[in-house]
């Protein structure tokens, strides 16, 4: 993701979390309030990419394909909103990543290349042919730009404050797989005469640096549409005074029974309500956490520091930590750990990776690494029941059991589990009072 992130007020996320390690899905999309067209554009394009994904790969062990799907708000300006989409698919050999833009205006919506004409497109394509040629890159064959058709060039379109147009280029449609995702940037005078109505909304809204404020339907109203409510844009608040986490409890852990309840991908809409029932009886847990998500509930993860949960680090993407460089390992888990820090004060050294999956380098990113034990498969069976049972089936002293506090059936699944373990006798820990210290490069299962 680009070093400068918008943020607007409001926004919530739908996740669709397939937690297989054969076959890794994480699928996160916005909600926005007020662009109802926009998100139910967004929900039927990211529902059949997936769709398609899954039909096209099946689960491997020696090669498991990958999907992972994020967003970022990339305008949000007067009565448009931009959300940019990008989608890293690896098919068992190679790895892509493209991108994909939606506009809205609070009644209608449309993507990057609806901004230039019919007509410009081409020279659009043109230009951008010009622009390899000049650049002089060695791996580019300036007549293969666009050889997948030039639409395939117009997925990314957005604008710079000064009106220029902005493409940011797939891999595949420079070449394949080779020079990664390069951009190209066409002059406000140039680029003018080529930009459609839509387009040039959207230039227009840029360039005012107007509070982004749509026009929200309601039901109630005798026409379609209310007077604008603003909406503003939510910067990233400032860093939160250190929250004052209560004591721990002294558990000795060597005498006595204790599990660790942990979850994962959170939180999200339904952790508030998870956070209800462990404080209702008396319960704590550990919760490893999307940085993104993070992001966007700070006061869910607030709350867990303030009620004695521990907050440990599960990535800020959700991407499968064997296929990253190193640099982007590190990315992935410091951007992470700095949102933990910036709302709640309080840092985490514990890291959990998506799937549980990691290459040796993992060890180097400064973090004790928590897996589990106990698998509860939550995010397949999303049957309270099932989740229960597999909790309680193979529990022993020491153990961390693995849930995810982005299911309803895990959440509705929890006092029935708590209510089994203390009935055997546990005594349910943190991550840190089970392990006592827990090392950073040292992988734990249990205890």
């Amino acid at each position: 993701m680009p070093p400068t992130e918008l943020s607007v007020a409001g926004i919530t996320v739908v996740q669709s979390m397939g937690n297989d390690p054969l076959l890794p899905v994480a699928v996160r999309r916005p909600v926005a309030p007020g662009q109802g067209s926009m998100t139910d554009a967004i929900a039927a394009w990211a529902n059949a990419t997936e769709s398609s994904f899954r039909a096209d790969n099946a689960p491997s062990e020696q090669a498991p394909a990958e999907l992972n799907v994020g967003w970022q708000v990339i305008t949000a300006s007067g009565p448009v909103l931009g959300i940019r989409m990008e989608t890293f698919e690896f098919g068992g050999a190679s790895g892509q990543t493209t991108h994909r833009v939606f506009y809205g205006d609070g009644s209608t919506t449309w993507t990057g290349m609806d901004l230039v004409t019919t007509a410009g497109r081409a020279e659009v394509a043109a230009l951008v042919r010009s622009a390899v040629r000049a650049s002089g890159h060695a791996t580019l064959d300036p007549d293969e730009v666009g050889a997948a058709g030039v639409d395939a060039l117009l997925t990314d379109l957005t604008f710079s404050a000064a009106g220029d147009l902005v493409l940011l280029l797939d891999q595949g449609t420079v070449a394949p797989f080779s020079a990664g995702n390069l951009t190209v940037t066409v002059p406000q005078a140039t680029a003018e005469p080529l930009l459609s109505e839509r387009g040039r909304r959207v230039a227009d809204a840029v360039r005012s640096g107007l509070p982004y404020a749509v026009s929200v339907p309601t039901s109630a109203a005798p026409t379609p549409v209310a007077p604008a409510t603003p909406v503003a844009p939510a910067p990233v608040p400032p860093a939160s005074p250190a929250v004052a986490p209560p004591p721990a409890a002294a558990v000795d852990c060597a005498k006595l029974k204790c599990v660790a309840l942990t979850f994962d991908d959170g939180p999200g809409s339904l952790t508030g309500t998870l956070l209800d029932r462990l404080e209702a009886a008396g319960v704590v847990a550990t919760f490893f956490v999307l940085g993104q998500n993070v992001r966007i509930h700070p006061d869910l993860v607030t709350r867990m520091v303030r009620s004695g949960m521990v907050v440990g680090n599960h990535t800020w993407d959700h991407r499968d930590m064997k296929r990253l460089s190193l640099d982007e390992a590190r990315s992935e888990v410091d951007r992470t750990s700095a949102e933990i820090a910036r709302v709640t004060g309080v840092s985490t050294t514990l890291l959990r990776p998506p799937y549980g999956s990691m290459s040796p380098q993992t060890a180097t990113l400064g973090q004790a690494i928590i897996l589990w034990d106990v698998d509860t498969e939550d995010w397949k069976n999303r049957d309270a029941s099932i989740t229960t049972s597999r909790a309680l089936a193979t529990v022993r002293p020491g153990s961390i059991i693995l849930m995810h506090d982005i299911h309803a059936s895990t959440i509705e699944a929890v006092p029935a589990i708590i209510a089994g373990l203390k009935a055997r006798g546990f005594t349910l820990v943190t991550v840190p009072q089970l392990l006592g210290n827990p090392q950073p490069g040292k992988v734990y299962t249990r205890r």
